[in-house]
């Protein structure tokens, strides 16, 4: 997304368009407050013919890859190598710890960051962000949960008050 108009309106333009040619704006449908200027979005543009502008549809915004924090487990190869292996089965791949670490052990839950890295890397680099859970702790398993859908699990003594 490129601006707002004057009524607020999310104005954008397509990231795959030759230098040249006349820049192709569209309108965001979309007030949820997700989408801010800087995102960038996939969607369904359709040309309305009556203003002639492009309305974009279905908008859903792109992660950015160095953005990406998830939830892994730490280990160790047999050759010394330490990697990240994350929580999230429909994620199965292994990321380099590409830092060095101390306070880690084998099975350790921690919150890791993607590094961009380079093409010819074999396999993609991570750094770890903070420490969940010991692999012992009893709890590790509803903080793999609350760390991985971002659960609220830290409240005000005010609000602890009221829960009593």
């Amino acid at each position: 997304m490129a601006r707002t108009d004057k009524e607020g309106n999310l104005i954008g333009y397509p990231v795959n368009e030759k230098k040249g040619d006349i820049q192709t704006k569209f309108y965001i449908n979309t007030n949820d407050g997700k989408i801010k200027p800087g995102d960038r979005v996939t969607a369904h543009c359709v040309k309305d013919e009556n203003t002639g502008h492009y309305e974009a549809t279905n908008v859903k915004k792109i992660k950015h890859r160095s953005e990406e924090e998830m939830v892994c487990i730490y280990q160790i190869s047999e050759s010394g190598d330490k990697t990240l292996v994350p929580t999230d089965r429909r994620n199965r791949k292994i990321y380099m710890l590409n830092e060095s670490r101390d306070d880690l052990e084998q099975g350790d839950i921690v919150l890791a960051k993607v590094s961009p890295s380079s093409a010819s890397m074999t396999l993609e680099q991570a750094k770890v962000v903070r420490k969940i859970a010991d692999k012992d702790d009893p709890h590790a398993i509803s903080l793999i949960s609350i760390n991985t859908y971002e659960i609220p699990n830290d409240f005000s003594q005010e609000a602890m008050d009221q829960a009593k």
